[in-house]
């Protein structure tokens, strides 16, 4: 057995981040979800292309789901831990396993409950769910790397979760309880946040659009969407004069 550990800890430390396209293991991936119990899903993969370009990415490249902080967040599969970190403008504090069939990332998390290179089974408590980092609120980012990727394919070698995960059947309905109705407040709050954040954005953006193409300062308090509607209709007027200089041109060499 420990032989078994330490050729898996040997293969982890040679190969477990590269960037080489390694077979993919025979069979589809399915795992169950990284937690116990009912969250709602935030934001799917994908989402949100705007908000993600500052990040170099076409959208939200993993799976959110809204949960109060303290959940218990479970490893999806048997494998290895292959890192621990924290990075307060991006994932805050996260864990990567490494698994035969590629990695799995949570991301946000308040606390963690393995060590780095620690073997890990499928369902032991890795750590509990958080609000750190790039966060709007607790939750929790979910992101899996299936052989063969490559981190240079846009999404840093990420793909759609959705595919692999096995979702819980919808069972009876129930009827909702005082905590339901909680968790759904935490969760509009959260997607609130999320609009917002989105929201700023796109202030942000378009006040630098109309700095490189408007002279002097913007005022705080100007209507952004006023200033670049009137800075659309001068560039449609001056297309419109170029344009009939052009024609008026084309006549006169023709006479």
């Amino acid at each position: 057995m420990l032989e078994l550990k330490k050729r898996f800890i040997d293969k982890i430390i040679n190969d477990g981040d590269n960037d080489e396209k390694v077979p993919a293991p025979p069979g589809r991936v399915l795992t169950p979800l990284p937690f116990d119990g009912k969250f709602h899903l935030t934001q799917a993969f994908g989402e949100n292309p705007s908000m993600y370009r500052r990040f170099k990415l076409p959208g939200h490249n993993g799976l959110d789901w809204g949960m109060p902080e303290g959940q218990e967040i479970l490893a999806v599969d048997e494998g290895f831990v292959m890192s621990i970190e924290e990075r307060p403008q991006g994932f805050g504090r996260y864990v990567k396993i490494q698994h035969a069939w590629g990695q799995s990332l949570y991301a946000h998390l308040s606390e963690f409950k393995v060590v780095l290179h620690q073997p890990v089974s499928q369902g032991d408590v890795i750590a509990l769910s958080g609000n750190t980092g790039n966060s709007t609120g607790p939750h929790l980012h979910f992101g899996m790397r299936i052989k063969p990727y490559s981190k240079t394919d846009g999404w840093y070698g990420y793909t759609n979760p959705q595919r692999y995960l096995q979702w819980p059947a919808a069972g009876k309905p129930k009827l909702p309880t005082r905590k339901d109705h909680k968790d759904d407040l935490e969760i509009l709050a959260f997607q609130l946040q999320e609009v917002l954040m989105q929201g700023d954005l796109w202030q942000e953006q378009v006040y630098a659009l109309l700095q490189r193409y408007l002279p002097g300062d913007i005022p705080a308090d100007a209507d952004l969407l006023a200033t670049l509607e009137k800075l659309m209709e001068s560039w449609h007027n001056d297309l419109e004069t170029l344009r009939g200089q052009a024609i008026a041109e084309l006549f006169e060499k023709g006479n």
